[in-house]
């Protein structure tokens, strides 16, 4: 009988995680000694003071964990005693803790988190103090989760608000948001926006018209911002979800969902991107066809894929694998009517450029744009590089059969949610093999994984 326990025992799913467990940390002190040396041969000034003290902190915690596993029984101790909604509310908590201090402190982080323009000290500690008196309210007093997740909202809006106050328009990084303030010189004075250049204005109609209202009232373009990134927080969590299916729905899932893209937006690179950068309306078109799909009508996820694709051309993707879905769940004659639906909007806002200077639009914001050669490719996402000088026109290869590919799978699937999650895996293969590309385009796969993530079962497999 003890002989049975124990094989028992020994192949248990819970022996089986502590073994993988344990298999992840030997790995993690491993790439620990692998990045030890550059950052002490290669790296200089505070930023190499402090990534030292990050490492052997880290090394020290892991060489703490493997053999004793104190923080995994501590966290399945304080499972049981708080229940996963608190203990998921308290890890939110700590992220965002650590999340804001970076931010506020991250001229400290200067070369290792692109929002080198940080408050002063005494605004930046203040934010903190009273951050850290709202979180210990939510936590210790219980209050409600609405409380906590308009905290949330504010905490976006204050760390865009401070990155405009203390970073002027014209001294941030890049020329996305310039460009579309030239765009729009261009268009008051009725001429045609996109013969602004170098650099072509890019984007498509709907992303620089977002800017307008804040251009014609003499206004920071960030203002649009501003408003955005809150916005995109607040839809994610407040949108309604309706459960249709206990498995890929389920409280803890969901509470999940609606709280890892917020905690992402507190991160120092991501607010630098959604304050200085034309990103937000993207995000915001994202967050919306994520949700349509999941838990909108056929004729709703129309409409809200017109728009994201007007905001960004890239996100035409998304309809090589929506579409196909369509057609497996709803048939031809529906598909048909939808793609109808879709092409409405797109053509009531495209249309005017079209008829204005169609070969100047398509050149602006299609074909004109050169391709970074490899010096530029170098430690940006992308695989480019691997297969350009093998393959003749690699990107339009990889990048043409990574969406058919993923159109045939999506007709196969069952569920909305696979779906999205189809589409984000998709999308990001595409942008790992564009000509052109920065970290910043990342961005809406981490909102579509993040927002729509099947549970860990083996329910969510048939899925």
């Amino acid at each position: 009988m003890s002989v049975q326990t124990d094989k028992h025992a020994e192949h248990s799913p819970q022996t089986s995680f502590v073994l993988w467990y344990r298999c992840f940390l030997g790995l993690g002190l491993v790439l620990l000694f692998l990045i030890q040396k550059p950052i002490e041969v290669r790296l200089g000034g505070r930023g190499r003071l402090f990534l030292g003290y990050f490492v052997s902190i880290s090394f020290l915690l892991l060489v703490i964990e493997y053999p004793t596993l104190f923080f995994f029984n501590t966290f399945r101790r304080l499972r049981q005693r708080l229940g996963s909604e608190r203990l998921l509310q308290l890890g939110v908590l700590i992220c965002a803790s650590l999340f804001l201090t970076a931010t506020l402190f991250s001229n400290y982080l200067h070369g290792f988190a692109v929002a080198p323009y940080a408050p002063s000290r005494s605004v930046a500690l203040i934010v903190l103090l009273l951050w850290f008196v709202f979180a210990g309210l939510v936590f210790v007093r219980r209050l409600s989760t609405r409380v906590f997740y308009v905290g949330l909202v504010v905490l976006v809006f204050l760390t865009r608000l401070l990155t405009v106050v203390f970073n002027p328009f014209w001294e941030i990084g890049g020329d996305m948001l310039r460009t579309i303030d030239l765009s729009l010189d261009y268009l008051r004075e009725g001429e045609f926006p996109y013969a602004v250049g170098p650099p072509l204005m890019p984007y498509f109609p709907l992303t620089f018209l977002f800017y307008a209202p804040p251009y014609f009232l003499g206004l920071d373009l960030r203002v649009t911002n501003l408003f955005l990134e809150p916005l995109i927080v607040a839809l994610v969590l407040f949108l309604p979800r309706h459960a249709r299916n206990s498995v890929l729905n389920s409280e803890e899932t969901l509470g999940l969902a609606r709280v890892a893209l917020p905690l992402l937006f507190l991160l120092p690179s991501w607010v630098d991107y959604g304050t200085n950068t034309q990103y937000p309306p993207s995000m915001l078109l994202t967050v919306l066809f994520g949700w349509s799909v999941c838990y909108a009508r056929p004729s709703t996820q129309a409409i809200v894929l017109a728009f994201a694709i007007l905001a960004n051309q890239t996100f035409a993707v998304f309809a090589f694998i929506l579409g196909p879905f369509w057609l497996n769940q709803h048939g031809w004659k529906a598909t048909c009517r939808l793609t109808g639906l879709a092409l409405i909007p797109f053509l009531v806002f495209v249309s005017p450029f079209l008829l204005w200077d169609a070969p100047q639009f398509i050149h602006a914001t299609m074909t004109g744009l050169k391709p970074f050669d490899a010096t530029a490719f170098a430690g940006h996402f992308t695989l480019l590089p691997l297969v350009a000088e093998r393959i003749p026109h690699a990107s339009h290869v990889f990048i043409v059969g990574a969406t058919f590919l993923g159109a045939g799978i999506a007709y196969r699937r069952k569920t909305p949610e696979a779906v999205v999650i189809l589409t984000a895996v998709v999308y990001c293969v595409v942008l790992l093999f564009l000509h052109r590309i920065f970290s910043h385009y990342f961005l809406p796969v981490l909102a579509l994984i993040t927002t729509c993530s099947l549970p860990a079962n083996n329910e969510a497999e048939r899925h």
